[in-house]
């Protein structure tokens, strides 16, 4: 079992920045960022449309935690989507990831 962490970005250099804070803690084996999303959601009572940069990382269920805080502290959004979700991962896959966060 492995944990994925989702949170949109507004920038590109705020998910880079995110996602070197969480690789330097060793709580993330790994983190993808994916531009170009398009988020519509509510915000203030009025429908939004923007562009995002999406990062999943991925960890074990015992750093989600610790990664979702760090997430935050270094989240620019005044009320930041941070997702935690398992999922079952190939052996190989699950050992690397709980190798890489020395879990």
């Amino acid at each position: 079992m492995i944990s994925f962490l989702y949170s949109p970005f507004p920038t590109l250099e705020a998910a880079r920045s995110a996602s070197e804070a969480l690789l330097t803690a060793k709580c993330v084996a790994c983190c993808n960022l994916i531009p170009g999303i398009e988020s519509h959601y509510m915000w203030e009572g009025k429908p939004t449309l923007a562009t995002e940069i999406l990062l999943i990382a991925k960890t074990t269920p015992e750093q989600a935690t610790l990664a979702r805080d760090i997430l935050a502290r270094h989240h620019p959004y005044e009320c930041p989507a941070i997702l935690g979700f398992g999922a079952e991962a190939n052996p190989a896959f699950a050992a690397w990831v709980k190798g890489s966060v020395g879990a």
